[in-house]
């Protein structure tokens, strides 16, 4: 026999039940540090995560030990419905907006301020259910972000090299986002992956704790909260205006003229 295997001692259910307690106090903690202000906690979210929901071949989740994955896990993701005489133009992102406004702009996790109709999942549809959809037709899971942040991106390991449609998401903004104080200059966001992790956190709380309160976006924000679940365009949207010029106003009705909006 394994020596190694011979010294070892199988955890209780009480030891699994009281880890799982430990667990849930990180989330609750690196949440109450996101919120104010470190975004950088999101990747020791993603760890914790990890650790609740993730399996492999030589590890076991804390959730699959407790016998816990069998049930439903709450989604927040909003939905696009797509006409037949529609089609979506831009990004996807399922659970997180874009705060434009005085102070810090960027990603932000939509918590329960956004109308979702996903309702609860399975957990392998939860799991791999995809989250993002950027530009360049990359799509995200929530298995693929959480894993990457913690795996790649200093969660529990740096990796000297980064998967590429990662480092697109994370480093370029490949959603292609922007944010601008004056309406004229605007620049990319970052940190989409970051606001995931903690929407994820959110909506894993709201799975394991019974009663679990509804958390929205302060009030007092300056600003205001772009959906960032993409644009959705009639079929040759720009037909019946002829050419529309970079100063002209845009042609969506947005208020903002077409070099700022749809031509950006």
């Amino acid at each position: 026999m394994n020596r190694a295997m011979e010294n070892k001692i199988l955890q209780t259910q009480e030891d699994l039940k009281n880890l799982l307690k430990e667990q849930i106090d990180f989330l609750k903690a690196s949440s109450d540090a996101y919120d104010k202000g470190f975004k950088g906690e999101a990747k020791r979210m993603a760890t914790t995560i990890r650790v609740l929901l993730h399996d492999t071949s030589s590890s076991h989740s804390l959730l699959g030990q407790l016998n816990l994955k069998s049930g439903k896990f709450y989604s927040t993701t909003t939905k696009i419905i797509v006409g037949r005489d529609q089609l979506q133009v831009g990004s996807y992102a399922g659970l997180i907006g874009v705060f434009c406004g005085t102070g810090e702009n960027g990603y932000i996790p939509n918590l329960d301020s956004m109308p979702h109709i996903t309702g609860d999942l399975e957990f392998d549809d939860y799991w791999n259910e995809i989250i993002f959809k950027d530009n360049e037709g990359n799509e995200y899971s929530r298995k693929y972000i959480v894993l990457s942040v913690a795996n790649q991106d200093g969660g529990s390991h740096i990796d000297p090299e980064l998967d590429e449609k990662y480092a697109k998401l994370s480093r370029k903004n490949s959603l292609g986002w922007m944010t601008s104080s004056d309406g004229e200059k605007f620049v990319l966001v970052t940190g989409a992956e970051l606001a995931a992790v903690r929407q994820i956190t959110h909506e894993l709380l709201h799975t394991l704790i019974p009663n679990y309160s509804t958390k929205k976006l302060p009030e007092n924000m300056n600003g205001f909260v772009l959906g960032g679940s993409g644009i959705i365009l009639t079929k040759e949207p720009y037909k019946k205006f002829g050419k529309v010029g970079r100063n002209d106003p845009c042609p969506c009705e947005s208020g903002k003229k077409y070099k700022h909006c749809c031509g950006r």
